[in-house]
């Protein structure tokens, strides 16, 4: 939580997963989704693959509605396939808000 409070209403944000996705699962299909705050992690995020590189960079970018995350996943990348879902939960979201 920042320094300034929170507001209602609606916003477009930037989602950012800091750090890195250690552990991931692939599913057979599904519906992208970021789903509500468990007790010990705050999302379980569901998503397709869109794009990852062979080389050394970790970033995948994975598609959750109509929008792109860039996740960090630096373990088993080679098992990732473009247009596969995944599964993977986060302790922690970054929201930045912006101005078209």
């Amino acid at each position: 939580m920042g320094p300034n409070p929170a507001c209602v209403g609606l916003f477009d944000v930037e989602i950012e997963v800091p750090g890195e996705v250690e552990e991931w699962v692939a599913i057979p299909s599904g519906v992208a989704s970021l789903s509500a705050a468990t007790e010990d992690l705050v999302a379980l995020i569901v998503g397709e693959v869109v794009r990852r590189e062979d080389g050394d960079d970790p970033v995948v970018e994975v598609r959750v509605g109509s929008d792109i995350l860039l996740i960090e996943i630096p373990n088993r990348r080679s098992e990732l396939s473009v247009k596969e879902f995944i599964s993977f939960r986060v302790p922690e979201l970054q929201l930045y808000p912006y101005d078209l």
